[in-house]
């Protein structure tokens, strides 16, 4: 199930880019290297960090992204920004680890309309 969700990212973004096979081989060794919720983390937080990046990153480059910031958290040199609620609304899906303090605290001083989510539909 994890592997599914990490593929709807990926999918999602159509993330793999030009090199398919090689995205895939890349992002399999990925997942046997760190803790599944961790790269679907990862992934999200290199999208947000990218979003405004043309064109965004796809392909081998997002996953070396990905890689650096797995690493960057594992050394202590970065921690997760993104809170549980970012990471639903980015994703779509339900998140599967714990907000640090200093992204809950960076997400209170947010304007309420930013945190909370609309309870219907913003007219178009």
């Amino acid at each position: 199930m994890s592997r599914q969700r990490v593929q709807h990212i990926v999918d999602s973004y159509e993330l793999s880019g030009k090199e398919p096979l090689e995205f895939q081989r890349q992002l399999e060794t990925l997942l046997q290297t760190w803790d599944i919720a961790r790269v679907e983390l990862a992934l999200c937080e290199v999208l947000v960090q990218s979003w405004l990046r043309v064109p965004l990153p796809r392909g081998t480059a997002f996953l070396q992204l990905t890689a650096a910031l797995l690493q960057a958290w594992e050394t202590g040199l970065a921690e997760p920004s993104l809170t549980p609620i970012q990471f639903q609304r980015i994703t779509g899906l339900e998140s599967s680890f714990k907000a640090t303090e200093s992204a809950l605290e960076a997400e209170q001083e947010l304007p309420a309309m930013v945190r909370e989510r609309p309870s219907k539909p913003l007219p178009s």
